[in-house]
Formats: structure tokens, C-alpha cells, sequence
């Protein structure tokens, strides 16, 4: 079971890909992850939840986004965004 804040600090790393890479404001990119993270860690979806937090925040961002951006074009930028949340 991944712990409360391992979440938050992948969703942090969503939110700041979805700022800094994707540019969208700050209030933009928290209600699009948040919608998600509700969804995902609902009862319902609760036996995949685990199983979400496998995935690359990068591309979560980009899915939420609707862009896929080459990683191999950001990758300077994404691995600053991770560094500054010790991931």
C-alpha cells in the first residue's frame, strides 16, 4: 500500500509538469489532477489505486493534458521538477 504522502508528492510532480512543461496555470492543473486523483482512489477503483501510482507523473501530466510531449524534449525540465520534490 503506497502511503498518503508518496500520493501527494506524485500528484505535486503532476501538477508542476502540468504547469512548467504544459503551461497551464497553477488552478487549471490542480482541479484536472485532483478530478483524477478522486477517481482513482474512489472505492470503486480502490484494488487499482496501488497499481496507478506506477506510472511515470510525466505522463500522467501529458495524458491530463491531452499532448504527448517527447519526454527525450523535456527531460532536462522534468528531472529538475523531480529533484525539487526529492523523487
Amino acid at each position: 500500500m503506497i502511503d498518503r504522502d508518496a500520493k501527494d508528492a506524485f500528484w505535486a510532480v503532476v501538477e508542476d509538469c502540468l504547469v512548467d512543461i504544459h503551461r497551464l496555470n497553477r488552478a487549471a492543473a490542480r482541479k484536472l489532477w485532483k478530478n483524477l486523483r478522486k477517481r482513482i482512489e474512489s472505492p470503486a477503483d480502490g484494488d487499482l489505486t496501488d497499481l496507478f501510482y506506477h506510472h511515470e507523473p510525466f505522463d500522467v501530466a501529458s495524458r491530463l493534458k491531452g499532448s504527448q510531449l517527447p519526454l527525450t524534449e523535456v527531460r532536462s525540465k522534468y528531472d529538475q521538477i523531480l529533484a525539487a520534490h526529492n523523487w
